[in-house]
């Protein structure tokens, strides 16, 4: 297998076109780690149970919402499954949304995709929480209902949190099995450079190959849908092969800072591509890749230059969370707040507070200032007073 890549990389640099001979040489055993990386990687057990745990997380993402928003509520409750079943898929739609809408992806759903995400497992698990508060409100519940939904969506979680403890052990296993024994060794592991070199070289080559057609929207459409795929590949490749080879902090922060460059870099790259349909740009675009390529083969990053830096952002969970959390919080707490022991299920002093968590939820979703937002809480808690 590693032959194989190795020879089906070296036929990539003999297409591409190097002003410099050179470079060739330089290339060469940067291809053959690289080859070898992958072939050892693919077939390391270590790492082939880090991909099929990837897979059964996959599955509990999708299983464990239909179960907690579905299969908990007696079925004699009239309209309850099919109220929760159509949060269920309100609730799948707005994350796959939203998640193309920070990805800057289409909206349509792209499930083949979205499943390999590790973000989106943890979200549609955390959004079923929300999924089985508002479940109960809709069904006249008790708290016998209630414990029973929120215990399954606490094992849902559980078992998922398990699985990621499971892939997290996996990984370990190959980085200390696989990754750094193969980087001891004379042919060593490719470092953060010598990855984006290949990775930018294999741009090349499809960009080589659709040259004399550039002018035509669907083969330069595809050559960006590539690049695209390629900055989040390399991104996130250079970003983990420090800390996979245990560089040090320096080293990680230092890697990080320089794959924010090159990411920046490559869009500028891409929105050239997208603005001018000339050759002559499509040959500029051509010959800057190169000279990246160039570049990085021999660990220099200074070809690589932009007018800012590109700030990697915090994963889409994170976002989210920081955005529907306190929201949610309120929310749940504002329908079962009834529910509670202890608690006078009726009167006016529950609707009250009840209200104004609900108001507290709303306003945490706007961007209003803090001053603002406890007037409208004051005016509300007045107007709710005046009005047992």
């Amino acid at each position: 297998m590693a032959r194989t890549n190795y020879l089906s990389a070296l036929q990539t640099l003999v297409e591409v076109p190097f002003p410099d001979p050179a470079v060739r040489q330089v290339l060469r055993p940067i291809l053959r780690s690289f080859a070898i990386q992958q072939a050892a990687l693919t077939l390391a057990r270590p790492w082939r149970l880090y991909d099929l745990l990837r897979l059964l997380s996959g599955i509990a993402c999708v299983v464990a919402p239909a179960w907690i928003s579905v299969g908990w509520l007696p079925p004699a409750a009239p309209g309850s499954r099919l109220s929760a079943g159509s949060i269920y898929l309100v609730t799948i739609a707005a994350i796959v949304v939203t998640y193309g809408h920070f990805r800057g992806l289409e909206t349509r759903p792209k499930f083949a995709r979205l499943i390999r995400r590790a973000q989106i497992p943890v979200g549609i698990t955390f959004a079923a929480l929300v999924t089985a508060a508002v479940a109960v409100a809709l069904v006249e519940s008790t708290n016998a209902w209630l414990t029973r939904g929120l215990g399954a969506a606490v094992t849902a979680v559980s078992i998922f949190m398990a699985l990621l403890a499971l892939r997290e052990a996996a990984l370990t296993l190959t980085r200390r099995r696989v990754i750094r024994p193969w980087a001891a060794r004379p042919g060593g592991w490719p470092m953060p450079p010598q990855l984006a070199a290949v990775r930018i070289m294999e741009l090349l080559h499809r960009l080589h190959a659709v040259r004399t057609r550039c002018r035509q929207s669907r083969f330069r459409a595809g050559a960006v849908r590539e690049m695209e795929t390629l900055i989040i590949r390399t991104d996130w490749e250079i970003r983990n092969a420090a800390p996979v080879l245990g560089l040090g902090t320096a080293v990680i922060a230092d890697a990080a800072s320089k794959a924010s460059r090159l990411t920046a870099h490559l869009r500028q790259l891409q929105v050239r591509m997208i603005h001018d349909d000339h050759l002559h740009e499509y040959d500029r675009v051509v010959s800057d890749a190169v000279g990246l390529v160039t570049a990085l083969a021999r660990g220099d990053w200074s070809q690589v230059t932009t007018d800012e830096d590109d700030p990697h952002r915090p994963a889409i969970v994170v976002r989210l969370a920081k955005g529907i959390l306190p929201a949610s919080v309120l929310t749940a707490a504002a329908i079962g707040l009834p529910h509670i022991p202890g608690v006078a299920a009726t009167g006016a002093a529950l609707t009250s507070i009840q209200i104004g968590l609900a108001a507290a939820a709303a306003l945490s979703l706007i961007p209003v200032d803090a001053p603002h937002r406890d007037h409208v809480l004051n005016a509300l808690s007045s107007a709710t007073r005046r009005n047992p």
